[in-house]
């Protein structure tokens, strides 16, 4: 298929070198009948019989062979012209058809996939739950500490503390310092 394209490509280029030749031929035609009509208006009246009739013929072949390089030229125009709207249409066909493909694909991997998407939407929204109720249940917590603050553990014997006090970081070893409060035991992990 890219070869095929390539084959297109040289196509269109060896057509564009075409349509300047033709362009070329058209103005080599101009100017050499220009020049001739300019020949044969210049002569002088007193010109003999044989010098006009060869001044008459030259300018008809002149102007036969611009008549053919003009008539070329404006059927050359007019196949770029009539080549330019179905050309337009054929890209714009394939843009289309293109772009329809992409988007039925696309439907039909959405298809694919929906089951797994229905099934992460149920997990999303079982996270959601569970975040308000975990969020739920961190504010009540939150709010019976606040209540009451003064309660110490050595009045009550089932109550512990105990967590991370603080991480520190040391290039790639991480230092963990755990407390607690029971044993009164201070733990250093590594």
């Amino acid at each position: 298929q890219s070869l095929q394209e390539f084959g297109k490509l040289i196509a269109s280029i060896e057509d564009e070198r075409d349509k300047m030749e033709g362009k070329k031929k058209f103005d080599k035609q101009t100017r050499a009948f220009c020049q001739s009509l300019e020949k044969f208006l210049n002569l002088k009246t007193k010109a003999t019989d044989n010098v006009l009739q060869e001044a008459d013929a030259a300018l008809q072949m002149e102007r036969k062979h611009f008549q053919q390089a003009s008539m070329e030229y404006v059927l050359m125009l007019q196949e770029v012209q009539e080549r330019k709207k179905f050309e337009f249409i054929e890209i714009l066909l394939g843009f289309m058809y293109a772009w329809l493909t992409f988007y039925h694909q696309g439907h039909e991997v959405a298809q694919e996939f929906k089951p797994y998407m229905t099934e992460l939407q149920v997990k999303l929204q079982k996270t959601r739950d569970n975040y308000e109720t975990t969020r739920t249940e961190a504010e009540t917590l939150m709010n019976k500490m606040l209540e009451k603050p003064n309660i110490e553990p050595t009045t009550n014997k089932n109550y512990t503390r105990q967590g991370y006090l603080f991480l520190m970081e040391k290039s790639r070893c991480f230092v963990f310092i755990c407390y607690d409060l029971d044993y009164k035991d201070m733990r250093f992990f590594y």
